[in-house]
C-alpha cells in the first residue's frame, strides 16, 4: 500500500513539474499584447552593453499589418484619387539605380522618434504583410554586418531582395539617417507585385523596417514600393519627355517622412556632398583629393593633410632630352613626346607656393656660368647629372615644369648672366594612395579603430568614420575611398 502511495505521489509531482516547465516556457516566449507598433515600449535608450547573438532568436514581433489603402488602392502612383498618410514610393521602370535616404528624426517607430533607435540594429523584412511571428528567412538586409549570413535570408524572396537592395545606418550632416541603395539592373522588379496568401493582387510591394531588440518585441514600420510603369516611347521626341528611370515619392502620400531620392548611381563627389554637405565644386581640398583618387582608376584610399603645400620633385624628362626640350619650342623627333606632356606656355608672374622641405632626389641640373650673382644655393650633391650650358641660356616656358636653384624661388625663364646650379623640377601634391578593396577597408577599420570613435557620435561622422569638417571647411582625419 505504501509503495503504491509513493508511486502515485511521484507520478503526481512529475506531472506538476511538467506543467510548471510548460508554463515557464510559454511565459518566456509570450509577450504582452501591449507591444504593438503604436503601443508604449521600453524606452530605446541604447543597445550598447547588450550582447546581440549572431543567430537570431525565434520570437514574436508584434503586429505591423499594413492596413489602409495601400493594400487595396489601385494605381496609387496616379496623382489623382484618395490620399493616404502611409509612406510609399513609385518606380517608373523595372530596372534602375537609386539611393533612398530617410532621416530617422522624421518617422515614428514603436512610439518613439526613429532617431532614438539609432544605436539599435535595423533590418528589412521582404514580406511586410506578415502580422505575427517572425521567420528570419524573410529578412534580407541588416545594418549589423556581423550577423551570420546563414542565420537569416534563406527564403527565395529574401534572396531576391538581398541582390537588389541594401540598408545602411549613417549620420549625414549631423542627422541620423537610414540609406537604402537599389540596383535592379541585373534583377529587375516585376511590373506587377506578386500575390500574397491573404492579399491577392496587391498594388505594391510591402517591406517591413524593424529595429532588432534582443529578448523583446521588435518595433516595425513599413514602406511600400508601387509600380508606375509607362509605355516605352516610340519616337525620339517622346523619349526626351520621359522621366529619369528610378523612384519618386508617392503622389498621394501625405506622410511627414522626409525621403530624399537620388535616381542614379551617385559619383563619389555627389555622395560626399550628400553625407557631409561638402563638394569638390566648392572645396579645393576635396577637389585635389578626388583628382588624385580618380587617377588610380581602382579601389583605393587617398590621404592628404590640411592646407597641403606642393612638393618639389625631379622632372621626369631624361637628361638626354632636357636641353632640347627646354630650349626649343619644337624638340627633335627623339624628344617630341615630352612636348605633349609639358606644352609651351606663356610665362607667369606669380609662381606657385611650395614647401621649403625638399626630399633628396636625383635631380637633373644645368650649370650656369655667367658673370652675374649666384642663383640660390643648390649643392652639387643634389645633382647626379649636371649639364653645362652656353651663355646666354634662354629656356622656353613650359606648363607644369620649373627651374629651382635651391632657394624659395621658382623660375619658368632664367635670368640672364647669372651663375649657379639649377634643377629642372615639377610639383606634386603630398598625397598618399593606398590600393585596397571596400571589403578589406571595412574589416581593417572595424578591427583597428579606437573604441571612442565608435562611441562618440556628436558630429556627422558615421560609426566607422572619424572624420569631421573644421571651421574653414577642411576635413580632419579623413581618408577618401575611391571606387572606379
Amino acid at each position: 500500500m505504501a509503495t503504491r502511495w509513493i508511486s502515485d505521489a511521484i507520478r503526481c509531482w512529475g506531472v506538476t513539474i511538467v506543467f510548471i516547465l510548460i508554463f515557464l516556457f510559454t511565459w518566456y516566449l509570450w509577450e504582452a499584447p501591449g507591444t504593438s507598433l503604436n503601443s508604449t515600449h521600453v524606452p530605446p535608450t541604447s543597445s550598447q552593453g547588450i550582447t546581440q547573438p549572431h543567430a537570431r532568436v525565434k520570437r514574436g514581433v508584434g503586429y505591423y499589418r499594413p492596413t489602409g489603402v495601400l493594400t487595396t488602392l489601385q494605381n496609387p502612383c496616379n496623382a489623382t484619387g484618395e490620399t493616404t498618410s502611409r509612406t510609399y514610393i513609385c518606380y517608373n521602370t523595372t530596372t534602375f539605380i537609386s539611393t533612398v535616404i530617410i532621416p530617422m528624426n522624421s518617422f515614428q517607430l514603436g512610439g518613439y522618434v526613429g532617431s532614438e533607435w539609432y544605436d539599435w540594429t535595423f533590418y528589412l523584412n521582404s514580406v511586410g504583410f506578415k502580422q505575427t511571428g517572425l521567420d528570419w528567412g524573410w529578412v534580407f538586409a541588416t545594418t549589423d554586418k556581423t550577423w551570420r549570413s546563414n542565420s537569416y535570408g534563406w527564403r527565395p524572396w529574401a534572396q531576391y531582395w538581398s541582390r537588389v537592395l541594401t540598408l545602411e545606418k549613417l549620420k549625414l550632416r549631423n542627422s541620423p539617417s537610414l540609406v537604402s541603395r537599389f540596383n535592379t539592373t541585373v534583377n529587375p522588379l516585376l511590373e506587377k507585385p506578386p500575390s500574397m496568401p491573404s492579399y491577392p493582387n496587391p498594388p505594391c510591394y510591402i517591406l517591413a523596417l524593424c529595429a532588432y531588440r534582443p529578448s523583446h518585441t521588435d518595433p516595425c514600420t513599413y514602406v511600400a514600393l508601387c509600380p508606375n510603369i509607362t509605355e516605352t516611347p516610340t519616337a525620339a521626341t517622346d523619349s526626351d519627355l520621359q522621366p529619369v528611370p528610378g523612384l519618386t515619392l508617392g503622389p498621394r502620400s501625405t506622410t511627414k517622412v522626409k525621403i530624399k531620392i537620388l535616381n542614379k548611381k551617385p559619383d563619389t563627389d555627389e555622395w560626399f556632398q550628400v553625407t557631409t554637405g561638402v563638394s569638390g565644386k566648392n572645396n579645393n581640398w576635396l577637389l585635389m583629393v578626388e583628382q588624385a583618387a580618380n587617377a588610380t582608376k581602382a579601389d583605393c584610399v587617398v590621404c592628404m593633410g590640411p592646407r597641403p603645400l606642393l612638393q618639389i620633385v625631379p622632372a621626369p624628362i631624361p637628361a638626354e632630352c632636357l636641353l632640347t626640350v627646354m630650349s626649343k619650342t619644337v624638340p627633335g623627333p627623339n624628344c617630341s613626346y615630352w612636348d605633349g606632356i609639358f606644352p609651351v606656355t606663356k610665362g607667369v608672374r606669380i609662381k606657385p607656393l611650395f614647401s621649403k622641405h625638399v626630399a633628396p632626389g636625383n635631380f637633373s641640373c644645368i650649370n650656369l656660368t655667367g658673370r652675374g650673382p649666384r642663383l640660390g644655393s643648390l649643392a652639387e650633391i643634389a645633382c647626379p647629372v649636371t649639364l653645362p650650358v652656353f651663355t646666354p641660356f634662354t629656356p622656353v616656358s613650359r606648363a607644369d615644369i620649373w627651374w629651382w636653384c635651391g632657394d624659395e624661388r621658382l623660375f619658368d625663364k632664367l635670368p640672364k648672366g647669372n651663375t649657379g646650379l639649377c634643377a629642372l623640377v615639377t610639383l606634386l601634391l603630398p598625397v598618399n594612395v593606398y590600393p585596397i578593396s571596400a571589403d578589406a577597408l571595412y574589416i581593417q577599420i572595424t578591427s583597428t579603430m579606437p573604441s571612442e570613435w565608435r562611441q562618440k557620435r556628436s558630429s556627422w561622422r558615421s560609426e566607422t568614420n572619424p572624420t569631421y569638417i573644421d571651421a574653414i571647411g577642411v576635413p580632419r582625419a579623413y581618408c577618401r575611398r575611391s571606387t572606379r
